[in-house]
């Protein structure tokens, strides 16, 4: 069995937000809910938009000021994509959808109505 390592969580300077890209209602709310609980700032879920309304593969974006809390979470996700949010983001209402956020979860269809892998089981 390979060696387990643990980062620490940086759960503060980051505002998250969690987009619903995976098709399968109410998987969003539950992610956001989760990290809410590992002490992540959220705002209510929302959902993807444009041009990734629907992905197989979920992924984080961040501003760079955000960026360590932005690491944390796609750790917790089982190591997903970290990039730069693009501008403008896609999600719903787009800018003024982001209420404050300054880290987007789109979440896709592989992590969707799953555990995350990073989060410890009690």
């Amino acid at each position: 069995m390979p060696p387990t390592t643990t980062l620490p969580l940086i759960t503060q300077g980051g505002v998250v937000i969690v987009a619903n890209a995976s098709g399968i209602d109410g998987a969003a709310a539950a992610v956001s809910a989760t990290l809410g609980s590992l002490g992540f700032q959220t705002v209510k879920a929302t959902n993807a938009a444009g041009y990734e309304d629907s992905l197989d593969v979920s992924k984080v974006y961040f501003t760079p000021d955000a960026y360590p809390v932005a690491y944390s979470i796609a750790q917790l996700m089982g190591g997903v994509a970290v990039a730069p949010m693009p501008t403008p983001p896609p999600i719903y209402l787009a800018l003024d959808g982001l209420r404050g956020a300054n880290v987007i979860v789109m979440l896709g269809k592989d992590r969707a109505g799953r555990p995350l892998p990073g989060v410890p089981t009690r």
